[in-house]
């Protein structure tokens, strides 16, 4: 069943107000999610910028890309992602297993004593 069909389907029910204030509350909390993730990255690069100006800016800009169809490339973007992301896990895995000598060395804290 395709989204057509579905969406014809609750219409012909009857039930096509409570699915669009259903769909839109979903829609909502999900872009609140990634707004406030997207919020939290950002301010944390740039501590002296206002927290309200920087989800304002992230807001505008999401709100920008989702109406330019960023969506359509999206699966470009994974592939483009996934073709940066395996030589740099690469390069760290190389350099923990083949040069040990740059490996921190974790220090064990010492036991802490037992109460009688």
């Amino acid at each position: 069943m395709d989204g057509a069909s579905l969406i014809t389907s609750m219409t012909s029910l009857g039930l096509g107000i409570p699915v669009l204030i259903v769909m839109v509350f979903a829609t909502w909390t999900t872009n609140i999610n990634n707004l406030y993730s997207a919020s939290l990255s950002i301010a944390r690069m740039m501590p002296r910028v206002r927290d309200w100006v920087i989800t304002l800016v992230s807001g505008v800009i999401g709100t920008l890309l989702a109406l330019a169809g960023i969506m359509d490339h999206f699966v470009e973007f994974l592939i483009l992602l996934g073709m940066i992301v395996s030589p740099i896990a690469g390069v760290y895995l190389a350099d923990y297993f083949l040069l040990r000598e740059t490996r921190i060395a974790i220090v064990q804290p010492d036991p802490v004593p037992e109460f009688r």
